[in-house]
């Protein structure tokens, strides 16, 4: 109940307080953190049922490594991701397409491209997610003459028929690419040619995809030919167009649309603010941010900060109490302010001669 309602935290109590767990109730607490954005305490729990799991006799499995990689490919690990690379070489479940495909992301996005697609050249079986997975795979590196390359094979194979998420992997990866007429071409086909309704996310891809070429009189246009009310997605990314380019009369636009529909974000104030300053309207910035500063009712993310401690990324921001030992760890930190604190009235005694 709580790790699908979002409520991870209860979700990790519960856990903690279980006197006999197996591997389904590690599974269960680990795919909970990796759903809920928090990669980091998974991988930490991943480390613990190494440390500990053995004493119950329980073993990560198929599920287990799974949510691992999915962990890594969010935190771009290459390291980490290696290491569960060689764990399911050794135990027998490499030769699994969920395994493969998720591998595939995981190199992908730790920037290797290469691993990327030799695990693609080998699979003996591909599901559409296969497919997927290296489109986006040269999509996040760059590459969209490749991605094009295996959309048209994949059409031409007719093995597999290309669905949604196909098409948000090819026009992102023509967006980053600056292939604007290739990511037109592939818009028009999709309800032409293979029966696909654009949907919003789409449609934010092509806005992006015209923003990024500098062409964002062209994507405001095109937005307000949609058959649909424009989202959030699709005005953010508008906005972003107009801080690279420093349009401020259609990025002040899109930020109206954004104060509508998400009154309380911080966002898309920031990067109003960003699109005055790249405009050179230094004033009008900093009353921006200025009304920022005055106002607690906006939302705004906090930064955080990662450490690696033997081979693992923590990462965390200021009163973070997500991490499973948080208490010890506050503990640690008290221990050492009081040392600082005995050091700094040391050296203040100090005459330097």
């Amino acid at each position: 109940m709580y790790t699908r309602n979002g409520c991870e935290d209860s979700a990790f109590i519960l856990f903690r307080t279980m006197a006999k767990r197996d591997v389904i109730s590690w599974n269960t607490i680990i795919n909970c953190f990796v759903k809920n954005n928090q990669p980091v305490a998974a991988l930490g729990l991943l480390g613990e049922i190494h440390r500990e799991g053995s004493r119950d006799n329980v073993y990560p499995d198929f599920v287990t490594l799974l949510a691992s990689l999915e962990a890594c490919s969010d935190l771009a690990l290459l390291l980490q991701g290696e290491v569960l690379h060689g764990y399911l070489t050794r135990t027998g479940l490499l030769g699994d397409i969920f395994v493969q495909n998720a591998l595939i992301d995981m190199y992908a996005k730790s920037g290797r491209q290469d691993s990327a697609e030799n695990i693609f050249k080998e699979m003996h079986e591909r599901d559409i997610g296969s497919w997927n997975s290296i489109i986006a795979a040269y999509g996040i590196n760059g590459d969209g003459t490749s991605a094009l390359k295996v959309f048209a094979h994949l059409e031409r194979s007719g093995t597999r028929k290309p669905n949604a998420i196909t098409f948000t992997n090819v026009l992102s990866a023509c967006a980053h690419a600056g292939l604007v007429e290739e990511g037109f071409k592939i818009f028009n086909s999709m309800e032409k040619h293979h029966n696909i309704r654009p949907s919003m996310e789409h449609f934010a891809c092509m806005v992006d995809l015209m923003g990024r070429a500098g062409r964002v009189e062209e994507a405001e246009m095109f937005i307000y030919k949609m058959p649909m009310q424009p989202g959030p997605d699709v005005w953010a990314a508008l906005l972003g167009a107009c801080v690279v380019v420093g349009n401020v009369t259609i990025a002040e636009k899109a930020a109206k649309e954004l104060a509508i529909m998400e009154p309380s974000s911080s966002i898309w104030r920031v990067a109003l603010s960003n699109a005055y300053a790249a405009a050179g309207k230094w004033q009008e910035a900093a009353e921006i941010r200025a009304e920022f500063r005055r106002s607690k009712q906006f939302i705004k993310e906090g930064g955080r900060s990662s450490v690696n401690v033997e081979g693992y990324e923590f990462s965390f921001m200021a009163g973070d109490t997500k991490h499973p030992e948080s208490a010890m760890i506050y503990g640690i930190i008290g221990t050492l302010q009081h040392h600082m604190q005995d050091r700094t009235s040391l050296c203040s005694n100090v005459v330097l001669t």
